[in-house]
């Protein structure tokens, strides 16, 4: 069954469907990755270089698809310099070329182009090139069915769940939450304590896994699919690592190549949305209003932006986001409260670009009208963020929905976020406006077991906390509490991971807590104070 499963994905992907899997198939082989998986202008015909067990450097150069003659003649040139140019790195010195060359595809070589092939190699070999080996999807099919070992699902409902994921059309939204789960059963191992080595294969075994999950998506050239995928596989290690306090070499592979995996998505979602007349983009999801898609796409591109900032702080993503911005972000909307952190993303990416009022507009606008549709009796009530931005679709246009039985008058999840945002910035009067319908309404926020299960899907040892805002409030008060956060209130390996955290709350809207905010902020602009639990004198650093 598995091997079935494995060879209909690498038949049905392309290249990129199958590189991140390719590199962490090397990984769980015993390579170490150099280079891999996001394609740039100096690769030189090389997608994955690694170096063996023995120590020796070995470049791939990966294709999607049968190669015919003509193909092969078309790739000479990248073949060429797959085996005659060096690699350069750091680590690699001085640059060298390769010791070992691969040309991998996930369909078969012709009999005249395995030939020429060989008649190439013949030529270039008098050159000192090593000889290009070919590797073909059989070879791939074993040696991934090889990599799972005991760690891809095995009970017959386990196995459904997988076989839904391969075989979904890829136009609809991707199903993080439930995908999350299906990751954690297998990262999460009986064992206590668990082996690291074990984590670490189970971690190897999700990323391919992970692969055949977003295919469809990847098919359907549904980027933001494709990045939510990926996305929820780097915080499933995050939390993995967390958990079980890992060493690097135990998780770092598996994280990169899914945070790379996802920010390769996301750059080519920004691409497309700027380059596009408006946001009528095929498949992004089915059906979706325009508001919502709007707010979805300019969202993930905020946070995409936001965490290129902090990580690769030369990222030039700026004009293009602003160019995004400034076409749709006037027709975004919140659908139900799963769609505040997409708000707050773009909030704050507009002041970054140097227009704080726009942001200022937005926060305040959504303030506003939470407040105003949450009001104790009302029918016309804001779902909550546990609600997802297609379920509250479905229950807009009447459509049967777990949102019908349910009640969200009186109470709300991020209306004291929002207030917090707009107060670190001194929008003293707007709040004070808005104060009156706030007093009307409880605070709610989910508390978690603990910090690690910030990054986790369910937290049945977690709680809600409700509480009323004070009347009257002291402005004091409200700065003193919004500007400051405590270290111990999120993971150890977010805050060392910081760059990820805009993504957490658009994965897991549920997760958009008051700590969770006060954290992007800290990233994004420094308004934020964190009290480290170390401190000797137990004061906080600004950062």
């Amino acid at each position: 069954m598995l091997a079935r499963i494995v060879e209909n994905w690498l038949t049905n992907a392309g290249e990129l469907g199958y590189q991140a899997a390719f590199a962490q198939l090397l990984a769980s082989e015993g390579y170490r990755i150099l280079h891999a998986p996001v394609h740039h202008p100096f690769e030189h015909g090389k997608d994955t270089v690694a170096i063996a067990q023995d120590g020796s450097l070995h470049a791939f150069q990966l294709k999607g698809g049968d190669i015919g003659l003509a193909e092969l003649e078309s790739m000479q040139g990248q073949l060429f310099a797959l085996a005659g140019t060096a690699v350069t790195y750091p680590g690699i010195e001085p640059p060298r070329p390769p010791d070992r060359v691969f040309l991998v595809t996930n369909g078969g070589i012709s009999a005249p182009a395995r030939d020429r092939l060989r008649s190439f190699n013949d030529a270039n070999r008098q050159r000192g090139f090593p000889t290009i080996e070919a590797v073909e999807r059989d070879q791939l099919v074993s040696r991934f069915v090889a990599a799972h070992e005991t760690y891809l699902p095995s009970e017959l409902e386990n196995l459904n769940e997988l076989l839904q994921l391969v075989l979904a059309p890829g136009d609809e939204p991707f199903p993080t939450r439930h995908f999350a789960r299906v990751l954690w059963r297998i990262v999460s191992l009986p064992e206590k304590p668990p082996r690291p080595i074990d984590i670490r294969r189970a971690l190897a075994s999700a990323t391919i896994l992970t692969a055949y999950a977003t295919g469809p998506w990847q098919r359907k050239e549904n980027h933001l699919g494709v990045a939510e995928g990926w996305l929820t596989l780097a915080f499933v290690a995050l939390r993995a690592a967390e958990e079980n306090e890992l060493e690097d070499e135990h998780w770092q592979v598996s994280f990169q190549l899914a945070r790379d995996s996802a920010r390769a998505e996301l750059r080519l979602l920004l691409d497309e949305a700027v380059a596009a007349q408006d946001l009528i983009i095929p498949d992004i999801v089915d059906g979706l209003v325009y508001p919502a898609r709007a707010a979805l796409v300019c969202g993930y591109c905020a946070a995409f932006y936001l965490s290129e900032r902090e990580h690769a702080s030369d990222s030039d993503f700026g004009p293009r986001i602003r160019t995004l911005l400034d076409r749709e972000s006037e027709y975004m909307q919140a659908t139900g409260e799963a769609g505040v952190a997409l708000l707050l993303l773009v909030a704050t990416t507009w002041e970054l670009l140097g227009d704080p009022v726009r942001g200022g507009a937005i926060i305040t606008q959504w303030a506003r009208a939470l407040s105003a549709a949450n009001q104790p009796g009302s029918q016309t009530a804001v779902p909550d963020p546990y609600h997802s931005i297609n379920d509250v679709l479905l229950h807009s246009v009447s459509a049967d929905s777990p949102i019908d039985e349910e009640e969200f008058a009186g109470e709300a999840h991020t209306l004291h976020i929002a207030i917090d945002w707009l107060v670190r910035r001194g929008y003293r009067q707007l709040v004070e406006k808005l104060w009156p319908d706030i007093t009307r309404l409880h605070f709610v926020e989910f508390r978690p077991s603990a910090p690690a299960m910030v990054l986790a899907e369910d937290d049945p040892e977690g709680h809600q906390e409700t509480w009323a805002p004070a009347t009257p409030a002291s402005w004091a008060k409200l700065v003193e509490q919004a500007s400051s956060v405590e270290e111990s209130s999120l993971p150890k390996v977010l805050w060392q991971h910081l760059y990820m955290l805009p993504y957490l709350p658009l994965l897991l809207p549920y997760r958009l807590t008051a700590p969770v905010a006060k954290a992007l902020d800290y990233m994004a602009r420094k308004l934020c104070q964190v009290t480290f639990a170390d401190d000797p004198a137990n004061g906080s650093h600004v950062g």
